[in-house]
């Protein structure tokens, strides 16, 4: 968030302000273990079998559950807006619609602030046709970023390149795009309300840990940030040419942040860097 991402930061606000302060510090806590995680789902199937009740109460009561979910320090906030909407649809999305212009405000913010390639205005990704466009955006990005980072391109599938950077005698780190989420043709199909203000479109920058040698996946460790983290969204989300390198970015950003302080201590325990 102090790198220029003003959009995780004004999000993360914005959790705190709908459904708690403490909604996503639980969001947080419900992936940091396999007990915390095991509570998380006691909590999600709960609630699951609320829901049909929530949906059948007066307004009095719908007011009054209203409160108590968002009161309810041990929800995580990706519950609570489940719950919430079907307490009451129209409340949930008037409240998201008044804040959504802070938000698309941050985004472009965020923008204005971590792209270096790619100018306003910014160009749709969504279409079909636009596929090899996402393919040039993406390898233009990768190759600034991670080029900058010492990585090398590895190799090219289907027109996208993965990077590879060597930290010990044949252990690597390896990032590939998902070549298959970015060729996906239905993404012009995306049905987008007028309260979103965040991309909708997926793909997953992998980061695995290997032989450099590696001929498949399953030779590697896949590195991968907790799902709940409003700032690992930034990392697999876009849809059009600028929200791509902002995402590109971040995933460089999440790397030099979780993994590059790591790498000496690769280096040193299996023997240096292969070359």
């Amino acid at each position: 968030m102090r790198n220029g991402f003003s959009g995780v930061q004004a999000e993360v606000n914005f959790r705190k302000r709908v459904y708690g302060s403490a909604s996503y510090d639980a969001d947080i806590e419900a992936h940091s273990s396999d007990e915390a995680f095991k509570r998380y789902c006691v909590l999600r199937d709960e609630l699951n079998q609320r829901l049909p009740l929530l949906e059948g109460l007066s307004l009095a009561e719908r007011d009054r559950a209203w409160e108590e979910i968002v009161q309810d320090s041990r929800l995580p906030s990706l519950l609570k807006s489940t719950a919430l909407r079907s307490v009451n649809r129209a409340k949930y999305e008037a409240i998201i619609e008044f804040h959504a212009s802070a938000l698309r405000e941050a985004m472009h913010e965020e923008r204005q602030g971590v792209c270096r390639i790619y100018s306003e205005p910014a160009i749709s990704l969504r279409p079909a046709d636009k596929i090899e466009l996402r393919k040039e955006v993406l390898n233009a990005v990768m190759s600034d970023v991670y080029g900058s980072l010492g990585f090398k391109v590895f190799r090219k599938k289907k027109g996208v390149n993965s990077y590879v950077k060597p930290v010990a005698m044949d252990l690597a780190i390896i990032v590939e795009p998902d070549v298959v989420a970015l060729q996906q043709k239905h993404a012009e199909n995306f049905v987008v309300p007028p309260t979103v203000y965040w991309p909708l479109m997926m793909l997953e920058i992998f980061c695995y840990l290997g032989p450099a040698s590696r001929k498949t996946e399953h030779e590697s460790i896949i590195i991968a940030a907790g799902g709940e983290c409003v700032a690992s969204w930034r990392r697999n989300r876009y849809d059009d040419t600028r929200s791509l390198e902002a995402m590109v970015r971040a995933d460089a950003l999440w790397y030099e942040l979780t993994l590059a302080p790591f790498e000496q201590h690769l280096s040193e325990h299996y023997g240096g860097a292969s070359g």
